[in-house]
């Protein structure tokens, strides 16, 4: 019978092989077990790395696919605090041109004297609210408005400026992206931007608002498709005595004779309809008082959705929603202004 010790048990329970020897000898029955000699422990290998800083990341790269056009939220931040340093004022600059033209806050009194003095002639001063935060000044001169008559764009005869002490600034409006978007042909581009001239060599610290669209779009612009464009004009009223009858009325607060014939006034709107740039951004309510012109006989305003959307061309239409009855209080509103007194 066999001996075996206990470590040799142990070495075969941890499966380690034993190799055993059998003595034939006829004088004893002996088996011989022989252990393997455990191996040598390796000695470990050491290892330099040299320029080890350079190796790049061994972590799996994906390749970014986002949607076409998309800004991530911090940049979207950034964009919103980021202050516009283009040198062409007013200018298309890769392909963009700027809606209004901003600069620090004066006085109603300063800017009427800085526009004077640029050679142009105030044709109204216009307060748009009761505390005196917003006030629009609409002025003119004599080649603008030959060159709105002549080019059928009545609606380009005056600019703006609204001295606004709620957002501290005041804000002009573009003349060169008014007829753009207001001439519907070829044009002499030369006047606009004389007009444009006159403005940047009066006013200091003039920037572009950050309300901007496609140059070559604007004439054929419009919020989204289906929406109204400019030649989408709104007929208010017919009649030969339409003139007549705005004559003396309170919500009538400028009127611009053309030498074409045609009449340019603005109009105020009741409190309800007269505050809707307090929902949409007020640093762009130069569009008020609202333009209507009369011609040929007949009084024409630009579609609201039109006008408003192109004088906020950054406008969400989760914002247009918030003033979705303002556009046919504008038209009730025009209407009603040429109704005879009695």
């Amino acid at each position: 019978m066999a001996h075996i010790t206990q470590k040799a048990i142990m070495l075969l329970l941890l499966g380690v092989p034993l190799f055993a020897t059998e003595n034939q000898s006829t004088q004893s029955h002996t088996t011989h077990i022989v252990i393997p000699k455990p191996p040598k422990v390796p000695t470990p290998v050491k290892v330099n790395t040299e320029n080890a800083n350079d190796l790049g990341s061994r972590a799996i790269q994906f390749s970014k696919r986002v949607p076409p056009g998309w800004v991530p939220p911090e940049e979207r931040i950034q964009e919103k605090k980021a202050v516009n340093t283009s040198t062409k004022i007013g200018e298309v600059d890769k392909g963009r041109i700027s809606t209004y033209l901003r600069a620090p806050l004066m006085s109603v009194k300063q800017a009427e004297e800085t526009l004077k003095k640029a050679g142009f002639k105030i044709i109204a001063v216009v307060p748009l609210d009761k505390k005196g935060e917003l006030t629009t000044i609409v002025f003119s001169d004599d080649t603008l408005e030959k060159f709105a008559a002549d080019n059928e764009s009545e609606f380009l005869a005056s600019l703006r400026l609204l001295v606004d002490k709620r957002d501290n600034h005041i804000s002009i409006t573009n003349p060169l992206y008014l007829a753009k978007a207001f001439i519907q042909k070829e044009y002499d581009e030369s006047i606009p931007k004389a007009e444009l001239k006159k403005i940047t060599d009066h006013f200091s610290g003039l920037i572009n608002s950050k309300d901007q669209l496609k140059y070559q779009l604007l004439p054929n612009y419009q919020f989204m498709h289906g929406m109204p464009k400019y030649k989408d004009m709104v007929e208010v009223a017919i009649g030969s005595d339409l003139l007549e009858n705005i004559q003396g009325k309170k919500q009538v607060v400028f009127q611009q004779k053309l030498s074409n014939g045609a009449v340019l006034f603005g109009m105020k709107f009741r409190k309800r309809t007269q505050k809707f740039p307090y929902r949409i951004g007020t640093n762009n309510a130069a569009l008020l008082p609202y333009p209507v012109l009369i011609k040929n006989g007949k009084a024409y305003i630009m579609d609201p959705k039109y006008y408003i959307s192109v004088m906020y061309p950054l406008l969400k239409m989760s914002e247009f929603m918030t003033i979705a009855t303002i556009p046919d209080a504008i038209l009730k509103e025009t209407q009603r202004v040429f109704r005879k007194k009695k």
